[in-house]
């Protein structure tokens, strides 16, 4: 399975997706993936990406969302993308989705699929959810399997908070693992958990799959039209040439620290923006095989692989590595790297001005990532 993967990703450089397609969900992934090509291609991104970069066979050897390094905070993350949406500027709403109960204590769940009214192939679509909790009650499981039955017979219909749940094809599994050289460390990652959904498509009952997230990995920003999604910054460094180090961790803007069973975290987004940051030419990323000495002073030399410094000369002093780098791993300290770029006129959330560091991130298509660290 892994030569045939390897085989698939050098045919997707060659053979190279270019057709217009705002949105890449795990199913365009998929046959994407199955057929040796790229995806989301377009005038930023010329050559696409590989599929074989967002999806890849898990140790059973069950296709499965591929791990992507990154640093948040100024220490390392992950993530896991799971939708793709290119030259896309319409804003992004969440959808009604419905679990069933049998009376208004909610202490019994009906054992039946969620119900939604918007499917993979809709231009409304997205993967984050408006959770409703419909009382319906001792009802048979297959009862209710639309919207409109459920808003026209519930006795009660009590909002639930926000959920990350993508539609997947039956066959993505969600066993997850950090990837190399990560994979050293042997943390286990969860597994993310399936979830059930029916939609009722003028008469036609269709089920799906989904991945269930969780709660709370988007904000909402309220607009004139409604409540839309907001985004939250993903950057990315440029290569002097202009071409996107897409090999090496990205810097992810963390929300607020929030608190939960294992302590504090930072709260990510559900949905990224990616950024291209022009860096100086003295900036670059550590690897410690290419610096021995400052790879053996550090205490976890793989906390640094990858992880770009202002000034790359401060590897070559094994002295003071790592504290006498200046780091661009945080969204803070990634303000001090980049030099000025216009990039013509500035649209609507296309990004920050140039702060007095002279830095100018320019923003890339939307990229709706769910991360796991």
């Amino acid at each position: 399975m892994g030569a045939a993967l390897a085989a698939l990703a050098v045919a997707g450089c060659n053979a190279r997706e270019r057709v217009e397609h705002k949105v890449w969900n795990l199913f365009a992934i998929n046959a994407a993936l199955g057929e040796g090509r790229t995806v989301a291609s377009g005038p930023t991104l010329p050559d696409g990406i590989p599929a074989s970069d967002l999806l890849t066979p898990n140790t059973s050897g069950a296709l499965t969302l591929k791990v992507q390094r990154a640093f948040a905070e100024g220490k390392p993350a992950a993530f896991v993308t799971t939708e793709l949406w290119i030259n896309y500027d319409s804003a992004i709403w969440p959808q009604p989705i419905y679990a069933q109960f049998i009376a208004a204590d909610l202490t019994a769940q009906i054992d039946t699929p969620l119900v939604i009214d918007v499917g993979p192939e809709s231009t409304f679509y997205s993967p984050f959810w408006q959770v409703n909790l419909a009382v319906v009650g001792d009802v048979a499981e297959d009862r209710y399997q639309s919207t409109t039955a459920l808003l026209n017979n519930a006795s009660q219909i009590i909002p639930a908070g926000e959920r990350t749940c993508p539609i997947r094809p039956d066959d993505i599994t969600g066993a997850l693992t950090l990837p190399a050289p990560w994979d050293a460390w042997n943390i286990p990652l969860q597994t993310v958990p399936p979830a059930k959904a029916v939609l009722d498509d003028e008469g036609t009952i269709e089920h799906f799959s989904l991945f269930d997230f969780g709660p709370d990995l988007f904000e909402l920003e309220v607009e004139e039209h409604g409540a839309i999604v907001e985004a939250s910054p993903m950057f990315v460094f440029a290569k002097p040439d202009g071409t996107l180090n897409i090999d090496e961790p990205r810097v992810l803007g963390a929300g607020e620290v929030a608190m939960d069973a294992s302590g504090p975290r930072p709260r990510y987004g559900g949905l990224w923006r990616l950024y291209k940051v022009f860096l100086p030419a003295s900036a670059g990323p550590f690897h410690g095989v290419d610096h021995p000495a400052a790879r053996d002073r550090a205490t976890d030399p793989l906390a640094y692989e990858g992880r770009f410094a202002l000034d790359m000369t401060c590897f070559n002093d094994d002295r003071s590595f790592p504290d006498g780098c200046v780091w661009l791993d945080s969204r803070r300290r990634r303000a001090r790297c980049a030099r000025p770029r216009t990039t013509g006129s500035r649209k609507r959330g296309a990004g920050p001005r140039p702060s007095s560091t002279g830095c100018w991130p320019t923003p890339l298509p939307r990229w709706t990532t769910t991360l796991r660290c």
